[in-house]
C-alpha cells in the first residue's frame, strides 16, 4: 500500500491525473475509510476539473476525521473554485483553528479574501504567514500581485523583488515585476522582466506576452505589440484583452479595419462597457454613425458613470444634427468630471451650433482657466466673439492662439480680418 501511495503522488506531481485517480480509487478500495486518502483523491479530481467528485471526497474525509485539517483546508479550496465564498472562509478558519502553525492554511485564507476583493484582509493574512515562512517565495508573488490591485505598485514591485531572489528560476517573479513596474511607468525594466519571464517559459505564458505588448505599445513599438499579443491570442484564444489591446495597436497604425475586427471579437467574448465604448469610438472615426451611436448606448447601460462614452456620444449627436441631445450628453460628462478643460471645450462648441453664444463664451472661459495653454480654445472663443461683434476680443484670442503656437490662428485671422493695417498687429503677434 505504500509503494501504491508513493507512484500515485509522483503521478500527481508529473501531472498524470488519470494514472493517480485510478491509484487511489484502488486505494481506496482496500482502506475506504482513510481520511487522508480521501483528501489526497480530492486533490486529483480538482485538478481534472470535476469539483463535485472533490467536494464528495473533502466531505467524507471531514465526516471521518472532523479535526484532519488539511481535509478542511481542501474543502474550503474546492468551495472557493465553486463561488461558495463563505463555506470556503468557515472551513479555511477551521482548518487554522486546527493548526495554527501552517502557513499554508493563511496563505490560502488569504487567496479566498482576494476572490472577494478583501484585499486588506488578504495582505494581513499573507504577511502573518510570512512570519511563520518567510523564505517562501510564493507568499511575496501573493502579497506583491494583491499590493497590484490596491495600486501600491512600489510595494508590488518590492515583493516581487524578495520572491525573485528567493526563487530566481521561477518566470513568474519576473512577469509580475514586470506587470507592475509598466503601472509605474517604468517601460524599459518592465520589458526586461517580461523578456527574461518569456524566454523562462514561453508557451504557458500568455499574460507575459500581454503585458509586454502593452509594453511595446508604450514604447510605441506597434508592430512588435501586435506580434506578442498574436502570441497570447494563439496560447489562449478566449483571451479578450488581448483582442482589444491589439486593436488599440492597429488604432495606432491606422488599421480600422482591423481594428474593428479585433473589437467586435473583444465585444463577442467580454462585452464590457469599454470594449464597446472603444469600438464605438472607431465606428465615429470611419463615420458609421448609428453603428457608434448603438456602441455607446450599450456600453452607458452597462456602466452609467464611463465619462468618456458620455463624451463620444456626443460627439456623435454632433454629426446627426441631434445637437440637443449633444448638449445634454457632454453636460452630463462635465457632471461626472467637472475638471476636464476639453469637456468645456466640446460643450461650448455645441452651445455655439445651438446659437447659445453668450453660454458658449462661459464655457470657453472655464476652458482657458483649467488649461491657459490651449489654443484651440482661444481660436474658438474668438470665432465667437466675432459673431457676436466683439471684435477686440476676437484680435486679442486670435493673437494669444498664435503666441501659443496654434497654426489654425493664421487661417482664422485671414478669414476674419483681411483688412491691410491688420498686418502690423499680425507681424507682432507672430501670424505670418
Amino acid at each position: 500500500m505504500t509503494d501504491r501511495i508513493k507512484y500515485a503522488l509522483a503521478k500527481f506531481k508529473t501531472k498524470d491525473y488519470e494514472g493517480a485517480l485510478n491509484d487511489f480509487n484502488i486505494l481506496l478500495e482496500t482502506s475506504p475509510f482513510s481520511s487522508h486518502l480521501y483528501k489526497e483523491r480530492a486533490m486529483v479530481k480538482e485538478k481534472l476539473k470535476d469539483l463535485q467528485g472533490a467536494m464528495h471526497d473533502c466531505n467524507k474525509a471531514v465526516e471521518l476525521s472532523p479535526r484532519y485539517a488539511d481535509a478542511h483546508h481542501q474543502r474550503a479550496r474546492i468551495k472557493a473554485e465553486l463561488h461558495d465564498y463563505e463555506g470556503a472562509i468557515k472551513d479555511i478558519n477551521e482548518a487554522i483553528w486546527l493548526n495554527t502553525s501552517s502557513y499554508e492554511h493563511y496563505h490560502e485564507r488569504g487567496r479566498i479574501k482576494e476572490k472577494v476583493k478583501d484585499y486588506p484582509g488578504a495582505i494581513e493574512d499573507y504577511t502573518f504567514a510570512l512570519q511563520l515562512k518567510p523564505d517562501e517565495s510564493n507568499l511575496y508573488l501573493s502579497r506583491g500581485i494583491t499590493k497590484d490591485f490596491l495600486n501600491d505598485y512600489t510595494g508590488a514591485v518590492e515583493d516581487f523583488n524578495q520572491a525573485i531572489l528567493l526563487f530566481p528560476e521561477g518566470h513568474k517573479g519576473y512577469a509580475e515585476r514586470g506587470h507592475s513596474t509598466a503601472k509605474l511607468k517604468n517601460y524599459k525594466q518592465a520589458l526586461e522582466d517580461l523578456d527574461i519571464s518569456i524566454r523562462m517559459e514561453s508557451e504557458h505564458n500568455p499574460t507575459a506576452y500581454l503585458d509586454r505588448g502593452f509594453v511595446k505599445q508604450r514604447l510605441k513599438d506597434y508592430l512588435g505589440a501586435i506580434e506578442d499579443f498574436n502570441k497570447a491570442i494563439e496560447l489562449t484564444p478566449q483571451l479578450s484583452e488581448a483582442y482589444s489591446n491589439r486593436a488599440n495597436a492597429k488604432l495606432r497604425l491606422n488599421d480600422y479595419e482591423g481594428a474593428l475586427q479585433d473589437y467586435n471579437k473583444a465585444a463577442e467574448l467580454h462585452p464590457t462597457s469599454s470594449v464597446l465604448c472603444s469600438r464605438g469610438t472607431i465606428q465615429l472615426k470611419v463615420k458609421n454613425y448609428n453603428a457608434a451611436l448603438n456602441d455607446f448606448n450599450a456600453a452607458l447601460a452597462l456602466n452609467p458613470n464611463l465619462i468618456r462614452a458620455w463624451a463620444k456620444r456626443s460627439k456623435v449627436k454632433i454629426r446627426m444634427k441631434d445637437f440637443a441631445g449633444a448638449l445634454d450628453d457632454i453636460t452630463r460628462a462635465i457632471e461626472l468630471k467637472p475638471d476636464d478643460d476639453s469637456y468645456y471645450l466640446q460643450r461650448g462648441m455645441t452651445l455655439f451650433k445651438l446659437g447659445n453664444r453668450d453660454d458658449a463664451i462661459t464655457d470657453f472661459n472655464k476652458a482657458i482657466e483649467l488649461d491657459p495653454e490651449n489654443g484651440i480654445v482661444y481660436c474658438r472663443r474668438a470665432s465667437t466673439h466675432h459673431v457676436l461683434g466683439n471684435k477686440n476680443a476676437a484680435l486679442f484670442d486670435l493673437i494669444k492662439a498664435a503666441e501659443l503656437g496654434y497654426k489654425r490662428a493664421n487661417v482664422l485671422f485671414d478669414e476674419l480680418y483681411n483688412e491691410i493695417p491688420v498686418y502690423i498687429i499680425k507681424s507682432k503677434a507672430g501670424l505670418r
